[in-house]
């Protein structure tokens, strides 16, 4: 994501009023010079004041979701037919339907595995399709050049097996559709000894291969291994070496590589954690990110919610796509309005990974965290967070792709963003779109007692802490304002006539109101 110039929101009679005091204390007097200020100002009317709009393309250019297309056994592939059967898929195969899904859903970046030995019987499908959704549909994959999720794995692999990995992204078949490169996945999570040290000794390794002997590869991104925990952080960022491994070197580092997850907790909450530090718990990941590889870009390789509705992490569908949605402002926010956020996401996943008898009956996913990351169902049918991402996606798209910044003289009442939550983009065609939503709990978690289990579920809106709030804009000139709600429909739900003020109802899910 494009890092863009912030404006400080001061306004005008913030401005004036310590000239007016200055120019009043030459008489000497602060009393009287205060109350001569204030008296001017106070009943000063509320003045729109620039606002940095954000570039369109560079916030829908930021997304990505998680995919693994080698795993034989999901729907992603579905090897078999009794895979096949169990998720009640007809028609197209896993690929295709992967395929479609993408294509509609307007994304244009990717995670995956460069396909490791173990699951090498799969890798050639993996990568034609890998290449296909790069030629049709502008699609680039972000690439582990190593990953595993077997939690007890006790050794990484060699430089050797890495080699093998490099030569595989940097073939001219592939080169083109890899974005970045990735080391392990969570390898802060394995149970590994001397774990900072062994992919110290990784990432001087393939820095070194891609200068000597695979030159393709020198502009991808090469990101760290995944780091999962604030722990991680901390004893990454304090590795400096030994007799055996090298210190941890970050400049080669195009862009730090973390994972959060929030459980039910908010994004607001969670990505703009007060608590300021690389904490346990629910760590600062500006705090983390800036630990591992100082001012270096950040991409949340992994972050999203689960509706597997009984775990400790579960939400509804519903309350997903809601959540989703404010993640990814939220983050966009943080970038436009303080220099600093994650300057791309992917979302975990694109479909619920668990399929097959692992879900049978149904009511098993909802106790099973990993059934329910997925925007798509098993069986391929779209969850409201598919069609919330949709809809935002188609709303903020932007033909021209311009990454040119602006502002945009505007006020919103009421201005205290803990009310109302607002995020200004500029597409290329000159209009603008204001983002605004409520940064309030939707979901009531479920609970488990001796009597049984309480299942979570949706806080209607209305209902305290969803409750809704009026926004008045007020513009420099008139604009026509088209409403729309991505949570509810594709089409807009209010269309106002050009004005220089438009009152907008804001909600718990986003709102956007293009501006012309």
């Amino acid at each position: 994501m494009e890092a863009v110039p912030t404006t400080p929101f001061l306004s005008p009679a913030a401005v004036a009023f310590p000239i007016c005091l200055k120019a009043s204390m030459s008489r000497r007097d602060l009393r009287a010079a205060l109350l001569v200020c204030l008296s001017l100002f106070a009943v000063a009317p509320a003045v729109a004041q620039a606002e940095v709009a954000y570039p369109a393309y560079s916030f829908t250019d930021s997304i990505g979701v998680n995919v693994h297309l080698a795993d034989p056994g999901t729907p992603y592939y579905n090897a078999s037919d009794l895979s096949r059967a169990m998720t009640q898929v007809n028609g197209p195969s896993g690929a295709a339907k992967v395929q479609m899904l993408l294509a509609a859903l307007g994304v244009k970046h990717i995670r995956n595995d460069l396909c490791p030995t173990t699951r090498s019987a799969y890798c050639a499908k993996a990568l034609a399709l890998t290449r296909k959704l790069y030629a049709d549909n502008g699609i680039k994959s972000l690439d582990a050049y190593y990953s595993t999720e077997k939690p007890s794995l006790t050794a990484l692999p060699g430089h050797a097996e890495i080699d093998k990995e490099l030569a595989l992204a940097a073939d001219p078949a592939n080169v083109n559709a890899i974005d970045g490169l990735e080391g392990t996945n969570e390898v802060d999570f394995k149970k590994l000894t001397d774990w900072a040290g062994k992919i110290s000794d990784q990432q001087a390794y393939v820095q070194q291969q891609i200068a000597t002997k695979y030159p393709q590869l020198a502009g991808k991104t090469l990101l760290n291994p995944s780091i999962a925990s604030a722990a991680g952080a901390n004893t990454l960022a304090a590795w400096k070496g030994s007799s055996v491994f090298p210190s941890w070197d970050s400049s080669p580092i195009g862009a730090v590589n973390a994972h959060a997850y929030f459980f039910r907790n908010t994004p607001e909450a969670a990505i703009s954690n007060p608590d300021g530090g690389c904490v346990k718990g629910q760590p600062n990941w500006l705090a983390c990110s800036n630990e591992i590889a100082p001012g270096k870009p950040i991409w949340m390789t992994e972050t999203g919610y689960t509706s597997a509705i009984n775990t400790t992490e579960g939400v509804s569908q519903v309350a997903q796509g809601t959540y989703l949605l404010r993640d990814l402002l939220e983050n966009a926010r943080l970038k436009a309005q303080t220099g600093q956020g994650w300057d791309r996401t992917y979302i975990y996943e694109l479909l619920d990974s668990r399929s097959g008898l692992g879900c049978s009956p149904s009511l098993l996913c909802s106790f099973d965290r990993e059934s329910g990351f997925g925007l798509v169902k098993a069986n391929y049918g779209v969850k409201p967070a598919y069609l919330d991402l949709q809809r935002l996606m188609s709303v903020l798209g932007d033909p021209s792709k311009s990454t040119t910044a602006a502002s945009l003289d505007l006020s919103v009442a009421p201005a205290d963003q803990n009310t109302v939550r607002r995020l200004l983009f500029r597409q290329g065609d000159g209009s603008y779109v204001l983002a605004l939503w409520r940064p309030v709990s939707v979901f009531t978690p479920s609970k488990v007692s001796w009597t049984g289990v309480s299942s979570g579920r949706d806080i209607p809106e209305g209902t305290a802490p969803n409750t809704t709030a009026d926004a008045t804009i007020t513009l420099p000139s008139a604009m026509t304002a088209t409403v729309y709600r991505p949570g509810t429909s594709a089409a807009p739900i209010d269309t106002q006539a050009a004005s220089t003020t438009h009152t907008v109802t804001v909600h718990g899910d986003v709102v956007l109101v293009k501006l012309k």
